[in-house]
């Protein structure tokens, strides 16, 4: 899962290919309540585009998503990455 969302931050035209039941796939069942929050990132590419503090804090905090999947964060880390300021 931190592999295509890396992917996808570096590039953004990647972000329409990627939905939660893909991502799923690849994320261990406890850590699974962040897709939540991955989905309000996904859904919010319209603001992103709009406003570039919006823009930045949520690439910041994906950036630190991937981190934490990375590093085998638990569920509790893993969920204060909402993408709201």
């Amino acid at each position: 899962m931190a592999d295509l969302l890396e992917v996808a931050l570096a590039n953004s035209s990647h972000w329409s290919g990627i939905s939660s039941e893909n991502l799923a796939a690849d994320l261990h069942r406890d850590a699974q309540d962040v897709l939540a929050n991955v989905d309000h990132f996904l859904s919010d590419a319209d603001i992103r585009k709009k406003d570039a503090a919006y823009k930045s804090m949520q690439e910041r905090q994906m950036m630190e998503l991937i981190a934490a999947l990375r590093r085998g964060a638990a569920r509790q880390e893993l969920l204060r990455f909402t993408f709201l300021k």
